[in-house]
């Protein structure tokens, strides 16, 4: 092989290496695209199952307080309608 004939054989030889590698990386970025598509599925999954249990933990809280603020409040209206028996100040004796 003469030297021009090896020089283009080696040009068309790296020029194929390149035109391959380019093929590779263009593959490869789909790949790459479904890869972290995916990983961000992932984490979107994760992060909405956690939002779900943060939002029941707040409800529960919440129905917790209802319950409390029920029981006091029933408690207050009790001691309220006791203070009126004791200072006569029932709707209903007030004309008598």
């Amino acid at each position: 092989m003469s030297e021009g004939q090896q020089e283009t054989a080696t040009s068309s030889t790296s020029e194929g290496e390149t035109r391959l590698a380019r093929t590779q990386s263009s593959q490869a970025v789909p790949e790459d695209r479904m890869r972290n598509r995916e990983v961000r599925r992932m984490k979107n999954r994760e992060a909405v199952k956690e939002c779900r249990r943060r939002q029941k933990e707040y409800v529960r809280c919440l129905e917790n307080r209802v319950e409390v603020l029920a029981v006091q409040n029933r408690q207050l209206l009790d001691e309220l309608s006791w203070l009126k028996n004791q200072f006569g100040l029932n709707p209903g004796s007030a004309g008598q």
